[in-house]
């Protein structure tokens, strides 16, 4: 495979790998839809109102644990480990995009980073961390309907909202998945780049990435575009919408555009920037 192929396929799998597990993520909501329903059959209820009882209480406690159970039973486990995977194919991309320029060989910190990274992202997509972050809120939610006189049918429309989303608002699960799935993947890439380029002492870096219909302007200004680590470290002195507020002349090589970011700095060697137009480098 060119080089040119392998960055074209580096660059591509910030979006498409992360996608692939958020489409996984997206189809269970209907799985936790029914599930949860089903539950909610059980609740008492007169003229349509939930009344405040030792019995509906119990039952509305028991959302968290239903819902992680009904996930981690899903289809979501194995495209959890799935995406996890893809931070494996993703070193050996960036690997040999710098094998391909630079004297590069592997060592034992780089595989320790990808490691630490896929750890990381694990620990946002766990049992745990969904339950805190997704379930509880709808478990919460609903008592708190329960505890003022709520009617089933508000119950079931506001449960129907958060699980499946409606007109303005992505599913709740998927809108959380999909944020750290983006961000770990494509923070990963970046900052497993970098540190390897630290040690090679990579001067040139490239701007790549597709532009999409939301791209924010800053990226818009810099795609395709070659620059050099200096210049690339004064990015964090300015301003621009969307961008993380952790970014500083060292991180702005891992956060780059922002949140949902998918653009990536590949190394240039000095070759390649000598052949490039005058108009790409600026």
């Amino acid at each position: 495979m060119s080089l040119e192929s392998i960055i074209k396929k580096k660059v591509g799998n910030l979006e498409t790998i992360p996608n692939t597990f958020i489409g996984v993520v997206d189809a269970q909501n209907a799985l936790l839809f029914q599930a949860l329903l089903k539950l909610l059959d059980s609740l008492d209820s007169i003229d349509g109102v939930i009344p405040l009882t030792d019995k509906n209480i119990a039952v509305i406690t028991k959302v968290n644990d239903l819902m992680k159970a009904t996930l981690f039973a899903s289809a979501y486990l194995i495209g959890l480990k799935d995406f996890i995977k893809g931070f494996d194919t993703q070193a050996g991309l960036v690997n040999d995009i710098f094998s391909a320029q630079f004297d590069f060989s592997e060592k034992s910190l780089y595989k320790s980073v990808l490691k630490q990274s896929q750890k990381s992202t694990l620990q946002f997509l766990d049992e745990d961390a969904i339950g805190k972050a997704v379930f509880e809120p709808l478990q919460n939610n609903l008592l708190t309907n329960i505890y003022n006189g709520g009617k089933y049918s508000d119950m079931v429309t506001s449960i129907k909202d958060f699980i499946l989303g409606d007109s303005n608002l992505d599913p709740k699960l998927t809108s959380y998945a999909s944020r750290y799935a983006r961000d770990s993947m494509a923070i990963f890439d970046n900052t497993y780049t970098q540190i390897i380029a630290n040690d090679i002492g990579v001067e040139y870096w490239e701007y790549s990435g597709g532009t999409l219909e939301d791209s924010r302007e800053f990226c818009l200004q810099r795609v395709d575009r070659v620059y050099t680590t200096e210049e690339i470290r004064k990015w964090a002195d300015k301003e621009w919408k969307g961008k993380n507020p952790a970014t500083n002349a060292e991180t702005i090589f891992a956060y780059r555009g922002g949140y949902n970011c998918i653009h990536s700095l590949i190394p240039r060697d000095p070759e390649y920037v000598d052949n490039v137009s005058v108009n790409t480098y600026n």
